[in-house]
């Protein structure tokens, strides 16, 4: 069968039509598939050039009808650096968003691209009616806690005693995983009105918490050091790091707050949250740094409680 004379105009209508210099397939998906920018944002490569990046709104792949779902994409030119998934939630006051994924080897040449995506979601959240909150699991190995505390997220209050450790490991550049217990590979993180609105204007709030190294010693060679971070609500976090050790054994942590006795006489209460792994050294340690906690603040008494929490 001779088919060599078959006209094939209709290719080169569809190239000038979008003026793109594609083939009739590779067009019509990309029209059928992926809408228009929705807006543009400025990333940075690894030698510090501005580089204009698309943010696009793909077609929804993800089965999630029921809860409004949205998909974003971070392109430049055409490579996709990076999407996100978000919906809507019952379970909590705030956007879900189910996944934040950035290409793993455009990551290693750009920068911002997982914090552009951020902010798209935070607007998102807006236009829903949450005031720019959201809450998420972040998880993986290695696990992106420090990336979101950095974009002002902060572990969920159930498991907020985390947080000192991740402000650690933000502020020294040290693996997160080294400060946390073995396995803890996922947690439950939000950004609250503040952080939203801070994240949009390009701040970081972790550099204005109250983070102090109250002590520090060397026990076995190794250095430990006591660090102290307030928490959302008024209460604050002490904990024993060790950042030479190997291991991601959490040495020791307490929850601690402000009471007062029936007396009117004010005093630091410690409820120990995690010491399994201290030896006595270390306990010794956390005490004496307890104390210079309870005299910084300008106390006398200190409490720690035998509970575990």
């Amino acid at each position: 069968m001779k088919i060599s004379n078959i006209n094939f105009s209709y290719t080169s209508q569809i190239k000038n039509q979008n003026r793109l210099n594609f083939c009739a397939l590779r067009s019509l998906t990309k029209d059928t598939f992926e809408t228009s920018t929705i807006k543009t944002a400025v990333i940075e490569d690894v030698k510090g050039n501005k580089i204009k990046a698309a943010i696009k709104e793909e077609k929804d792949k993800t089965n999630l009808s029921d809860k409004n779902p949205k998909t974003i994409s971070i392109n430049i030119g055409d490579k996709k650096l990076g999407h996100a998934v978000m919906y809507d939630t019952k379970q909590k006051d705030a956007l879900y968003l189910k996944e934040l994924y950035t290409e793993e080897n455009f990551a290693r040449h750009y920068i911002g691209a997982g914090t552009e995506l951020l902010k798209c979601a935070v607007e998102e959240s807006k236009k829903r009616g949450y005031s720019g909150r959201i809450s998420l699991c972040a998880e993986n190995s290695p696990p992106p806690f420090v990336f979101y505390y950095k974009n002002n997220f902060t572990a969920a209050p159930e498991v907020s005693l985390y947080n000192a450790a991740i402000d650690y490991a933000a502020r020294n550049n040290i693996p997160v995983e080294k400060l946390l217990p073995e396995g803890l590979l996922s947690l439950d993180m939000e950004l609250d009105e503040k952080g939203a609105e801070a994240l949009l204007e390009g701040e970081r709030l972790f550099e204005e918490r109250m983070f102090k190294t109250i002590a520090k010693t060397n026990i076995g060679g190794k250095l430990y050091e006591a660090n102290f971070i307030e928490s959302q609500n008024g209460d604050f976090y002490l904990q024993i790091l060790n950042n030479s050790s190997a291991s991601r054994k959490q040495p020791w942590s307490a929850k601690g707050e402000i009471a007062q006795s029936k007396d009117g006489a004010k005093y630091v209460r410690i409820y120990c949250i995690d010491d399994i792994y201290a030896d006595k050294k270390v306990k010794e340690f956390a005490k004496n740094s307890i104390k210079i906690l309870a005299n910084n603040l300008g106390i006398e008494n200190f409490k720690i409680c035998e509970e575990f929490i």
